[in-house]
């Protein structure tokens, strides 16, 4: 699907932005814009008036609402910031583009594909540019392993292996976060991360299987199952992945298989490790392979401990990476914004992502409707 966009001179004026959500994560979407000198934060719409009115005194905004309507009537801005829980993310979208007001989306972009749906219609009756986070694919590490790919380093790229183990309160709660409220949730939730880089490396999910483990019946009666399995057929290729809430130890990364080669980006660790063909006598390859790995991990780790003191010490580095991620993220869309193109995340990749989470979750659905609880 083809987005219309609304091209916008960013030579005449700074763009007017605003945020609908004061949680965490909005509060990351506005140090990003408040460093971005082409954009001007204006305000906060959030339905709890005092977390609105706390976030626009932290941050010097000038508005703070508790109507989204409302904000939208009042300013007018050339962007929102949709930062709500996930379920008011398509109602928000539809509502601002209503409104003729370009959006950025947190993940996940819709919970279905008739949400998404409704998204797709709003974006081509106004033309507004849609962009969607899905920072995993911008970060640090995983930019060095699409460079490798693009200058043809490993040959065809043909499997994909991710792990996505992210501690969440599995044993604890609160269970009535909206990640606890329904059985899918988890997916919609943590799985927009690596399967935007799965679709990124391979174009769309054409099939999976689902294999769901350690099963806990919550006090709400929701079926929860922390760690999920899927083997995913693509356009271009096959990948294999693994998430996991229910641990204590968190491990991020995407490996990939090629003709020619193979490499590793770390995203917790922000380190890429590339193993290519060479023409030495197998005990020499392996030295230098272990050599340059080595000698790799140990620069990764250097430079990201310097980013580390550089951010503790109030000055701009990319620490931690779901910051750095998230910027390069922010920073992509309003690129593709101020040049009139299509946004390298946006309305398509919405779309894409949202369906392979139902694909994912249809299968343990399905099941658990088969199986009541008790």
């Amino acid at each position: 699907m083809k987005e219309r966009m609304t091209p916008t001179n960013g030579t005449r004026k700074r763009l007017t932005v605003a945020i609908v959500g004061a949680g965490g994560v909005a509060e990351t979407h506005a140090a990003v814009l408040k460093s971005m000198p082409q954009v001007r934060l204006t305000a906060i719409c959030d339905s709890a008036p005092g977390k609105a009115e706390a976030f626009q005194q932290k941050f010097g905004l000038i508005g703070s609402y508790a109507s989204l309507r409302t904000m939208l009537a009042d300013l007018k801005p050339d962007v929102v910031h949709i930062a709500t829980p996930p379920f008011a993310h398509a109602a928000n979208a539809v509502e601002c583009l209503g409104a003729g007001v370009n959006i950025f989306v947190e993940k996940p972009f819709a919970l279905s594909s008739a949400e998404a749906d409704q998204v797709a219609r709003a974006a081509a009756r106004s033309r507004g540019a849609v962009g969607v986070n899905h920072n995993a694919t911008f970060n640090p590490a995983l930019l060095r392993m699409f460079d490798a790919i693009r200058e043809e380093r490993l040959g065809g790229i043909e499997h994909a292996m991710v792990c996505f183990n992210m501690p969440l309160p599995v044993t604890t709660g609160p269970y009535t976060h909206w990640l606890f409220r329904g059985t899918e949730n988890l997916i919609f939730e943590l799985a927009p991360h690596p399967i935007s880089v799965i679709l990124r490396l391979f174009g769309r999910v054409l099939s999976s299987h689902t294999l769901v483990t350690g099963e806990k019946i919550l006090p709400s009666g929701v079926r929860f199952y922390p760690t999920w399995q899927v083997s995913l057929e693509c356009e271009r290729g096959t990948s294999q992945l693994y998430i996991s809430g229910a641990g204590d130890f968190e491990d991020l990364w995407v490996r990939i298989e090629a003709e020619d080669g193979a490499a590793q980006a770390d995203l917790r660790r922000n380190t890429f490790r590339i193993v290519e063909k060479s023409h030495l006598m197998r005990p020499n390859d392996d030295l230098r392979d272990c050599l340059s790995g080595a000698a790799g991990l140990v620069r990764d780790g250097l430079h990201n401990y310097r980013n580390y003191v550089l951010s503790a010490l109030g000055k701009p580095a990319p620490y931690p990476m779901q910051y750095a991620g998230m910027s390069n993220s922010i920073r992509a869309y309003y690129a593709a914004l101020l040049t009139g193109t299509t946004p390298p995340a946006g309305l398509a990749q919405g779309i894409a992502v949202t369906h392979a989470c139902e694909a994912v979750v249809a299968p343990v659905l399905e099941s658990a409707l088969a199986t009541p609880v008790g």
